[in-house]
């Protein structure tokens, strides 16, 4: 009699339960971390590759522009200093550039125009000599 008043509970198996579960658990985890780190490894990499590609792309024109106003001797005339500079002015990275001569503070040539590289004491400077 007992026997028929118990009602018997559905047995549920688990995908999760046992060895294979188990196992399924562990090869999930180690495949989503071996995952995550690899692609932190990859766009490192790339992002490390497209900044040495900026640098050099900013450093080749800006030293085309310093050889063109050296030969030049641009820094003696003001307006065609200007003209040179201007054309770092096309790049989208740079964003500040001004012409300085030796000993003195004033610029005699910068972009943007009338602003220059007002406070901006962390940046590279170029210098020419006579």
């Amino acid at each position: 009699m007992q026997r028929l008043n118990q009602q018997k509970t559905p047995k549920t198996r688990s995908y999760f339960r046992g060895l294979s579960g188990g196992i399924l658990i562990v090869l999930c985890a180690a495949f989503v971390l071996c995952a995550s780190v690899g692609f932190v490894l990859v766009s490192k990499h790339e992002m490390r590759s497209e900044s040495d590609a900026l640098a050099i792309s900013v450093g080749n024109q800006t030293a085309r522009v310093a050889a063109a106003i050296d030969r030049n001797k641009a820094y003696m005339q003001p307006a065609l200093a200007q003209d040179f500079i201007n054309a770092l002015a096309s790049n989208r990275e740079i964003q500040r550039a001004e012409i300085k001569l030796k000993g003195r503070s004033t610029p005699i040539a910068m972009i943007p125009p009338a602003i220059g590289c007002k406070k901006c004491n962390r940046w590279p400077k170029f210098a020419f000599s006579d």
